[in-house]
């Protein structure tokens, strides 16, 4: 059995360094951010697709949301009690990486947990998105959307329907993962 249909979630994983990548990844998304140097996935290719132009305005494309489509299906596709049996598995080394980064008021598995809630808490999005372009990168026109975190933001550029299955996927983990007992290594208790 394997995580997801094909193994296509494997084609997404950047293979060195996995599990300090993973833990940087939730540590940073524990406080809304995205990393984007040294990910655990690959980047989707090419540049935010936009409707418009600088004389009336620009939005942000249903065709942007599509570049999303390939991996979160993969995602949702995901065999969620094989994702937490492989989390328990390598929760040690998990626990491990967490402590080399020094953080000690608390344990990688409620990071792990603030980083899901951070995705659950991005606000839904219906209709278009207007964007502004101050300078090379596009910004979202709405204050209120543009001073959001950024794992956020990425789930607003996923288009609705993709955010939607995401927070499936991602309750579902929670609740799972809140179930779990998690042994906690010797160096992690006594942080």
């Amino acid at each position: 059995m394997t995580l997801a249909p094909d193994n296509a979630l494997s084609r997404w994983l950047v293979s060195e360094e996995v599990i300090r990548k993973w833990v940087a990844a939730a540590n940073a998304g524990s406080r809304g951010q995205l990393i984007h140097k040294h990910r655990p996935l690959k980047t989707i290719r090419g540049p935010i697709i936009v409707d418009g132009s600088s004389m009336e305005g620009y939005q942000l494309s249903p065709d942007n949301y599509r570049r999303y489509d390939q991996p979160v299906r993969i995602f949702a596709l995901m065999n969620t009690d094989m994702a937490v049996g492989l989390y328990q598995y390598w929760y040690p080394r998990l626990s491990q990486a967490w402590g080399e980064l020094g953080i000690r008021d608390k344990s990688f598995h409620q990071v792990v947990l603030e980083a899901i809630d951070q995705v659950l808490a991005a606000p839904e999005v219906e209709g278009p998105i207007q964007l502004v372009r101050p300078s090379v990168y596009y910004k979202f026109a709405d204050p209120s959307l543009e001073k959001l975190p950024g794992v956020q933001k990425l789930m607003i550029r996923m288009g609705p329907d993709n955010a939607t299955r995401v927070k499936e996927k991602l309750k579902e983990l929670k609740e799972k993962l809140q179930a779990i007992p998690v042994q906690q290594p010797q160096q992690e208790q006594n942080q």
